[in-house]
């Protein structure tokens, strides 16, 4: 099945924190505190509602079959020590339960194709370290660990930051 994807609006917000939560109990458990992880998930029903309330930041929903299985996020990278020709994508989150069936795959490509039609030059995007199913999915979408990491801010986890130089002549 293939995906759509389209400009988030504010009546996304109840379905893009089920998916977050979702998410963060799949991807994270075991490597972020339970009481972390409870506390965020708490908190994203309101989050959602404000962000999507102006959408400044371009977040979009994965669709299939009329369903949003899934969100996205992308910016100008975020990091101080990356030029304004670096696309970030801050979040890329799936419903686990349409994780592995090639949802994501083709959510990544139109990241790219996306990042390109904007005159980015290169992609990066942040995954905890112990993230391992993540980190493989980067890695097999040409994202490289470029050795900068940080806090993540979730317990005692740390962030890697990946990267990808965008080729321009195959996303036209």
């Amino acid at each position: 099945m293939k995906i759509g994807i389209k400009l988030a609006t504010p009546d996304d917000a109840g379905r893009f924190a089920e998916i977050h939560a979702r998410s963060w109990e799949f991807a994270y458990g075991g490597c972020v505190p339970e009481s972390v992880l409870t506390k965020h998930n708490a908190r994203w029903p309101l989050i959602w509602s404000k962000m999507l309330t102006n959408n400044r930041n371009s977040h979009y929903a994965i669709t299939t079959d009329n369903t949003t299985i899934g969100f996205l996020t992308l910016g100008t990278a975020r990091d101080g020590d990356l030029s304004d020709t670096v696309c970030e994508l801050v979040g890329l989150y799936l419903d686990p339960k349409y994780i592995g069936k090639g949802f994501g795959r083709q959510a990544m490509d139109w990241v790219k194709r996306e990042a390109v039609s904007r005159n980015y030059k290169s992609l990066c995007l942040w995954v905890l370290k112990d993230n391992l199913r993540a980190k493989r999915f980067y890695e097999k979408s040409g994202l490289t660990f470029d050795g900068t990491t940080k806090p993540s801010g979730l317990g005692d986890t740390v962030e890697e930051r990946y990267f990808l130089i965008l080729d321009t002549s195959e996303m036209q």
